[in-house]
């Protein structure tokens, strides 16, 4: 048995299933156009006044080619943070539980040698730019864009977790089908932008001390050691504010015992002592509580002197005579 189905019907049905195929035909991802994944984050680890930190991250950025061969040139700015200000000359964290000295300084560069700063659009520095030959097809190509930061040493801060957010970039691009067009905003046949958004930048900055000199403690010429000779030097240190420390001096490479010698180097001894006051009457030894000198971070730096004397003796021999002290810093 057949039927016939009135024209009317045939017709409507051949609408509908075009329609559907419609619906569920495959789209393309647009052509020629550049995008960014994830948000830029750096963290820089632990920080000490003793040393610069230093860090690097990588935002990923994905560009896409038409039908030939697309030659991108781009452009990757960062703009100041929430507090920053309008500076990234440098750039600041901040330590929420710091009543005081709460602002950490860093610095974001385009270059692993840290010497182009990078910035906002139009701040006037270096601009981070490069080049990208997409292959023709619609192919996607994915590479990182890297970031280095630095956080430098001989901050005066409080210690604690450090953190600044809104550190949020902009990736520009230009595309041309016949070379790489001149920069990021003219030129080729077209362009755009890309945001980047941000999860922060983070630094602790640890409770620590540090010695920042020690100056030789230099006795001069001398003809005879008939009389005693005095002489001082000097050690530098740096706490964070309230902590408690401890300053040392051992013996010497040369000791005999408690006693501190120099020697030319051919079995020759002059002997020396070290004291914490200027009328040497308070030796400086090495037993935190018993013969250091005690003192409490101030957050700066702080200045021990060191009084030596080489006391009357007999010249064993001309020359030049020496020894090594090691400083010890307990906190």
């Amino acid at each position: 048995m057949s039927m016939n189905l009135p024209l009317a019907a045939t017709r409507w049905l051949a609408v509908l299933l075009l329609a559907l195929a419609c619906l569920c035909w495959p789209g393309k991802a647009a052509a020629q156009s550049c995008w960014v994944s994830g948000s830029f984050s750096m963290s820089f680890g632990t920080v000490a006044g003793a040393g610069a930190s230093a860090s690097s991250t990588s935002q990923t950025y994905t560009c896409q080619s038409a039908s030939q061969t697309t030659y991108y040139r781009l452009c990757f700015y960062l703009g100041p943070g929430q507090f920053s200000g309008s500076s990234v000359n440098p750039r600041y964290m901040y330590n929420y539980s710091a009543s005081t000295n709460n602002y950490m300084a860093y610095y974001l560069y385009s270059d692993a040698a840290l010497t182009q700063l990078l910035g906002p659009v139009g701040g006037g520095y270096t601009t981070y730019t490069w080049t990208l030959a997409v292959p023709g097809g619609n192919t996607q190509t994915t590479n990182p864009v890297t970031v280095y930061g630095r956080a430098p040493s001989g901050q005066t801060l409080a210690a604690g977790s450090y953190q600044e957010q809104s550190v949020n970039g902009t990736l520009y691009y230009r595309y041309s089908s016949s070379g790489y067009p001149a920069d990021c905003t003219t030129g080729g046949s077209g362009g755009g932008t890309a945001s980047t958004a941000s999860s922060g930048v983070v630094a602790t900055y640890a409770d620590a001390c540090y010695v920042s000199t020690a100056t030789d403690l230099s006795f001069g010429s001398v003809a005879s050691l008939a009389s005693a000779q005095n002489q001082v030097s000097a050690i530098t240190l740096h706490c964070p504010s309230s902590t408690p420390w401890d300053l040392g001096l051992n013996n010497g490479s040369n000791a005999n015992g408690s006693t501190r010698r120099m020697t030319d180097g051919s079995g020759h001894y002059i002997t020396y002592l070290l004291y914490r006051d200027s009328a040497r009457s308070t030796p400086w030894g090495n037993t935190v509580g018993t013969d250091t000198v005690h003192g409490t971070g101030t957050g700066s730096t702080q200045t021990e002197t060191v009084y030596g004397q080489v006391p009357a003796q007999s010249v064993p021999a001309g020359g030049t005579y020496s020894d090594t002290v090691t400083v010890t810093l307990t906190y």
